[in-house]
């Protein structure tokens, strides 16, 4: 029983750990969808075409920190082949968006 319980208590730190990698931090918005930046302004890219073969964690972390250098609020993730394998990411000022914003797609990283 006391087995058990470690392999629970080691995989639950696991996943704590892992979902801490990979959050952008506080205010930074991850979208995969153009429609639901098309209210927001376009900053710049932040990262060109890029590798997630090390995990999403990685790449979304460098992008958001070129979201925060450039002044953006959000991180559009473009798919650049049909399996995530590759993204490039765009900053985007969305500070103002209409009250009408509407999601086309579910948030990447929730708060």
């Amino acid at each position: 029983m006391a087995g058990v319980m470690m392999k629970f208590v080691a995989a639950a730190g696991a996943a704590v750990a892992l979902s801490a990698c990979s959050h952008p931090g506080p205010g930074i918005q991850v979208w995969d969808h153009p429609l639901d930046v098309r209210h927001c302004r376009k900053v710049a890219e932040v990262s060109p075409p890029t590798s997630t073969a090390g995990g999403f964690g990685p790449a979304v972390q460098g992008m958001a920190a070129g979201v925060r250098a450039v002044g953006g609020t959000d991180l559009y993730l473009r798919r650049d082949r049909h399996d995530w394998s590759v993204t490039t990411g765009y900053a985007y000022d969305c500070s103002k968006p209409p009250g009408s914003h509407r999601h086309y797609s579910r948030k990447i990283v929730k708060d």
